[in-house]
């Protein structure tokens, strides 16, 4: 999805509107959707029950600064 400067400039949008200050993301693979939302939102949780691609999600958040996850 961020990929897609629409979809971005949307999902701001929607953020204002609707005044979104969490975002749940299931199945999070490789974590890029939790980062592109923890650009907009206060909080993101994220969940994925797939061992490889959690350890390379968590890779992934480690490398762009998050602060916490629960394993």
């Amino acid at each position: 999805m961020f990929r897609d400067p629409l979809a971005r400039e949307r999902f701001g949008e929607l953020v204002i509107e609707f005044k979104i200050k969490t975002v749940v993301e299931t199945g999070t693979h490789l974590a890029e959707g939790a980062i592109g939302f923890s650009q907009y939102v206060d909080n993101v949780y994220s969940v994925e029950i797939n061992r490889e691609f959690y350890l390379q999600s968590r890779d992934n958040l480690i490398k762009t600064g998050f602060r916490s996850w629960y394993e």
